[in-house]
């Protein structure tokens, strides 16, 4: 579990785990750039492909709370406003029950699943085990 100071504030923790994202993505084979305006809306990442012409909204959310499912319903809204390839959501909580029966909507369609993807926590620790960024303590 990524464990943040209390006292942080919403803003800093969002720029904290939003350079932690950043860094996944790295190895990924993806250029970042963060935090960034266009009309209506602000994008925690934009991920651009070093070996293909791929571009991907990527959200960061750092809550303890259970993300509700218009986070997703946002992000595919942007992916396709923004005319991108994908909508990655990052997060280190779960989602709420709204959010999980959106989750399973989506993966029930072809189209839909193959523009968005969760890294839920689990899924993340995945990730940093397989980059070997972290060792699993049981090994």
């Amino acid at each position: 579990m990524l464990t943040l100071p209390d006292e942080w504030t919403n803003d800093e923790r969002g720029a904290f785990f939003e350079s932690f994202v950043a860094d996944i993505l790295k190895p990924m084979r993806f250029a970042v750039e963060r935090r960034l305006r266009v009309t209506g809306m602000e994008i925690d990442i934009l991920a651009k492909g070093l070996d293909q012409p791929k571009k991907i909204l990527v959200e960061c959310k750092a809550q303890r709370d259970a993300l509700p499912a218009d986070v997703i319903s946002k992000l595919l809204g942007n992916v396709t406003i923004r005319g991108v390839d994908a909508g990655w959501l990052f997060s280190t909580g779960d989602l709420s029950k709204d959010g999980r029966g959106q989750m399973e909507e989506i993966q029930r369609d072809p189209k839909l699943s193959s523009i968005f993807t969760w890294y839920s926590p689990s899924r993340l620790i995945d990730v940093l085990l397989s980059q070997r960024a972290v060792v699993d303590p049981s090994t």
